[in-house]
């Protein structure tokens, strides 16, 4: 739940193609893209100034339980709640 005002000078972006609860984000390290999941194993990747999403897909069977971004922001590891493990590449 993020209603808040967020911080001074700001305004909040809401990622809507989500239908279930999120469980995992993470940035990408120029901090430009946004990959996002949720527990029903859809995944997003957003361009955050456009704020729709690039990519969206139900990539794993169950829940979203991790997103870590390559250290050359090439691709993104999906973890799920079963242990499955997959690697998106970035377009």
């Amino acid at each position: 739940e993020c209603s808040g005002a967020g911080p001074r000078g700001t305004t909040p972006i809401i990622l809507s193609a989500h239908e279930a609860w999120l469980t995992a984000v993470a940035f990408q390290h120029s901090g430009t893209r946004l990959m996002s999941g949720d527990e029903s194993g859809k995944v997003c990747l957003w361009q955050l100034t456009a704020r729709a999403p690039l990519i969206a897909a139900a990539d794993l069977s169950h829940g979203v339980s991790l997103l870590l971004w390559t250290p050359d922001d090439r691709a993104v590891l999906v973890g799920g709640a079963t242990g499955e493990v997959r690697l998106l590449r970035m377009p």
